[in-house]
């Protein structure tokens, strides 16, 4: 979408100077914050990824976090967690989930489990990049992961996100779903013996932490009470 062709020139860049500020006064905040111990410190990825956009010209930084497990593991496929952080939809906020990253890098049963690998994904923000931009560049990284089976377990694949990022983990979670209802109904359509499988979610969990949701489109209406019955409370 052109945002100044929506709005006009003069609103977007009213906006995207408002925004602009934020940014700053957000980087200030974390400085000030790992500076003075009050915040988490940064954790250094184990590898960087620039991942091209299927949509665009955007380029979706990914930071890459191993286990011990994974660090040592040779022609051993990889449990992956997927975590997008908070951004209010427009803070540039990537590596605010360093602490979350530590628990479970470090976590006992997680360590014991086998070779663990986080993927801590950026991904578009308006006002440069509008709905669903975000989604595009989750399901970039998303197909990313399944189209490398020699490294990551496709049956072991989870999801994460925080506030702006929980909406991302649970809207891909969604579009991930409906994909694979579509290619179920579709299989059992050309099924000739009529023995119908259920659609399988590619996705183990998914943790959303305080995440905006809201569920869009019609709702059937509850039937009428008939009139003298009686309602239970």
């Amino acid at each position: 979408m052109d945002h100044k062709r929506t709005f006009g020139v003069g609103p977007y860049l009213k906006i995207h100077f408002q925004v602009y500020l934020y940014r700053i006064f957000g980087k200030l905040l974390t400085w000030y914050g790992r500076i003075t111990g009050r915040m988490e410190p940064y954790l250094r990825p184990h590898e960087v990824l620039y991942l091209r956009s299927s949509t665009s010209s955007r380029k979706i930084r990914v930071n890459v976090y191993r286990n011990v497990a994974a660090l040592k593991a040779v022609n051993e496929q990889s449990a992956v967690h997927l975590n997008w952080h908070g951004s209010g939809w427009i803070r540039p906020s990537l590596g605010q989930s360093c602490r979350f990253i530590r628990t479970l890098l470090r976590h006992p049963f997680l360590s014991s489990s086998g070779p663990l690998t986080i993927l801590d994904c950026d991904y578009a923000k308006g006002p440069e990049w509008s709905c669903p931009a975000e989604l595009e560049d989750a399901k970039d990284v998303f197909d990313y992961v399944r189209g490398r089976p020699e490294l990551y377990d496709p049956a072991r694949i989870t999801l994460s996100g925080f506030s702006a990022g929980g909406t991302v983990a649970l809207g891909l979670s969604v579009m991930l779903g409906e994909e694979a209802r579509k290619q179920s109904l579709l299989a059992n359509s050309s099924n000739q013996s009529n023995t119908g499988s259920r659609p399988r979610h590619p996705v183990k969990a998914v943790m959303a932490f305080y995440a905006l949701a809201t569920w869009l489109g019609e709702r059937d209406e509850p039937p009428p009470i008939p009139k003298g019955s009686k309602t239970a409370g």
